[in-house]
């Protein structure tokens, strides 16, 4: 190549240059080649010095930042690992990897985007592989009769690890039961598993619950127990009144929601509450 002359090659697969085809007859051509021991760095291994060096190159690299595959080369990627096992199948993470990456991504705040994104992948994953969703249930259900103090410690993790609570809100509820006299405990950080849900606000003596609604649950595709009848519901079958505070009526209604909350703590547990 000419000094100075950019290369036609520059910036291209092999696809592009070659078409599909001949693009995979050269891989596998190359990759026979260089396969066992044809391999120059066959039974060797990189000196401690080298992997420093290498590490110290490649930080900060840039290459392919901000830059996504083609529908094509992900597709082509899907066929070429599809029926292939996991490399992981069968093994397990040793307790210093499970820490390093526990380390890794702690204090790690996620944008809404992201979070809705990965919702969104969750939520597609399960409708194009049921079979998976049904994997998890069973596998839920089993932990939760099998091993119950096991499974709400795992509640408890991952509602400690997900978001910082208590939230603006939750505390200005808190603030609101003090001024009051009210006797709620705030367990809405995981320190209170019952059944598998964990509720916001619970009666120290008595088995009354206080949920705090919001945007999140008014939308039409959440689960039955996160709509305010399924939360009311779920709960009375395991002895508790459930009253819910939406914190839009906390906000434009805030007089109401506190007689709203009075009433319902003055209630007796054999009364049905108008919620």
């Amino acid at each position: 190549m000419i000094k100075g002359k950019p290369s036609f090659r520059k910036d291209k697969t092999y696809e592009e240059l070659y078409g599909i085809d001949k693009a995979n007859e050269m891989k596998k051509r190359a990759s026979k080649r260089m396969s066992g021991k044809n391999h120059p760095f066959y039974e060797k291994k990189h000196k401690k010095e080298s992997i420093e060096q290498m590490r110290k190159a490649h930080k900060g690299h840039k290459y392919r930042l901000g830059t996504h595959h083609s529908i094509e080369t992900i597709e082509q990627m899907r066929k070429a690992h599809k029926g292939q096992s996991s490399p992981m199948e069968g093994k397990h993470h040793s307790e210093l990897t499970k820490t390093k990456i526990g380390d890794s991504n702690r204090g790690k705040k996620r944008s809404m985007i992201t979070k809705q994104k990965m919702r969104k992948f969750k939520i597609n994953y399960y409708k194009e592989h049921p079979e998976e969703k049904y994997k998890l249930s069973k596998f839920r259900k089993k932990v939760m009769d099998e091993e119950p103090q096991k499974f709400k410690e795992w509640i408890k993790k991952i509602i400690k690890s997900s978001q910082q609570r208590p939230n603006k809100t939750e505390r200005i509820l808190i603030d609101l039961f003090k001024q009051l006299n009210l006797p709620y405990d705030y367990v809405g950080d995981g320190s209170k598993i019952i059944g598998t849900l964990n509720p916001d606000f619970i009666h120290s003596t008595e088995k009354k619950i206080i949920e705090l609604f919001g945007v999140w649950h008014e939308k039409g595709n959440v689960r039955y127990t996160l709509t305010e009848e399924g939360r009311i519901e779920y709960f009375k079958k395991r002895g508790y009144q459930t009253l819910v505070i939406w914190c839009k009526d906390l906000k434009n209604n805030f007089p109401d929601t506190i007689q709203k909350i009075i009433e319902f703590n003055n209630a007796y547990l054999t009364e049905e509450v108008n919620h």
